[in-house]
């Protein structure tokens, strides 16, 4: 990461969309009359960035046993949801 730049409250109130950007590579100190006052620094990863939650979701053990002994799967003859869908939807 690159060197901090110091910029005036001021100056940030004008150009924000552009220091915050900038924020995403390197800090930013925001100073009050030349006195530090606040930071702007790039984001740490949220845990939403690491997936989609179902595939971060932890399963309760009774529940990862069904999953795992495949209870959940279509049996022979069952329907696609988009199949039962399209026909709730037009009437069938």
């Amino acid at each position: 990461m690159s060197a901090a730049i110091e910029i005036s409250i001021s100056e940030l109130h004008e150009h924000t969309d552009r220091y915050v950007r900038e924020a995403a590579a390197k800090r930013i100190l925001i100073t009050d009359h030349g006195k530090p006052v606040a930071e702007l620094q790039p984001a740490t990863p949220s845990p939403s960035s690491e997936g989609p939650y179902f595939a971060r979701r932890k399963l309760r053990p009774g529940f990862q046993e069904m999953m795992e002994s495949g209870a959940f799967r279509p049996r022979p003859g069952d329907r696609d949801i988009t199949d039962l869908i399209s026909d709730d939807r037009d009437g069938n």
